[in-house]
């Protein structure tokens, strides 16, 4: 073989050679990066966030609804006032009111309703798109406590990063606030309140009953509650986060982007959100569940239902063990399996004990 014969093949395998390495080295330069979005205060959820977001065609966070004020009534009797704006400090300040029927002069307990989705997505309406199996009007739960008989408001707040803890908590109690002081304008009755929430609704939910019930801790939040404690008839937690210690990288990139901080222990952020520890006897009556699988919090909420019988604290805790059913997450929007419907409906249940002694019987949606 001739000198002219050698050269094209030296050269291509130097070409495969350095080719080879230049993949190598992306590979590693992009594993690298991944690491330190990974690893990151907000990176993974701001790429996620904005990556769903411009999927979806909105903005995460904005000062203007998608589609304007309505107030309609469906075929079956459901009126919804949409899109009414309860606060301009901060984005997504919007909330629907659903009630059974259109008269809005009926006394009706009202059910706040607050969505999950990891502090940085989900919406009231279409509820927390990280718990599988929910649909429009959350899961249909909105849907099933209306026709219950009750007037449900559904909150949209602002999501984290660009919005951190506690901005929605501020925003749960500025909702609040406009419903107390338009009542009568909205037809409601602020003196019979359930507060209720899914996932990190729920924490919220739960963590709004400390600042009602707990001074100091209101205090050390700086949040001072708009409404009085006797108002407040009682919670209902679906699936929440108790504290924010513990987890995996998945849960830990969500609170690190909430709370603002990665110190998920000694933090005052972190101190604040172990909610357990500051629950004490004045607590508001609560009606807690949870699924009992990895992806979820059973022993937060058996945590929470310990102290709950400790203080003495009047509460429901409804929870399937393993060998009964496997639960995940999203059981509680899965209102077509038999323990998802056994739950909403004694959660109704909880609801109408605590809310109905206080007035009449509510009037239910028309056939």
């Amino acid at each position: 073989m001739d000198a002219d014969q050698i050269r094209p093949k030296s050269r291509l395998r130097r070409f495969l050679k350095w080719t080879l390495f230049g993949l190598v080295g992306l590979v590693a330069l992009l594993v690298v990066a991944g690491l330190l979005v990974a690893n990151s205060q907000d990176g993974s959820i701001r790429l996620l966030q904005s990556y769903l977001y411009s999927q979806w065609g909105y903005p995460a966070n904005s000062f203007e609804p998608r589609s304007a004020y309505a107030d309609k009534l469906r075929p079956d009797g459901v009126r919804i006032r949409s899109n009414v704006r309860y606060g301009t400090r901060y984005p997504n300040s919007f909330l629907d009111i659903w009630y059974p029927s259109a008269d809005d002069r009926i006394a009706r307990p009202t059910i706040i309703y607050i969505h999950g989705g990891g502090f940085f997505m989900g919406d009231k309406v279409e509820g927390d798109p990280l718990a599988a199996g929910r649909s429009n009007a959350a899961g249909t739960g909105i849907d099933t406590l209306v026709k219950a008989g009750f007037n449900v408001v559904s909150i949209d707040y602002a999501f984290a990063p660009a919005y951190r803890y506690p901005v929605p908590l501020r925003q749960l109690d500025a909702a609040i606030e406009h419903l107390s002081a338009n009542a009568e304008r909205y037809g409601l009755d602020m003196t019979n309140v359930v507060i209720m929430g899914g996932s990190a609704g729920a924490q919220m939910s739960a963590q709004y009953g400390l600042l009602l019930s707990n001074p100091g801790y209101a205090k050390d939040v700086g949040i001072q509650p708009s409404i009085a404690r006797s108002s407040v008839k009682g919670l209902v937690i679906f699936a929440a986060p108790m504290k924010v210690s513990g987890f995996g990288w998945r849960m830990n990139a969500m609170m690190w982007a909430y709370l603002g901080t990665k110190d998920l222990e000694s933090s005052k952020q972190a101190l604040q959100m172990d909610l357990v520890r500051h629950i004490g006897p004045d607590y508001p009556a609560t009606y807690v569940t949870d699924g009992n699988q990895p992806d979820t919090f059973p022993t937060h909420a058996k945590a929470m239902a310990a102290k709950l019988r400790e203080q003495k604290v009047d509460h429901v805790f409804n929870y399937y063990e393993e060998d009964v059913a496997r639960l995940d997450h999203g059981y509680t929007a899965r209102l077509d399996t038999k323990q998802g419907r056994e739950n909403m409906d004694r959660a109704i249940a909880f609801i109408r004990e605590r809310t109905l002694g206080h007035q009449a019987p509510v009037a239910g949606p028309k056939s």
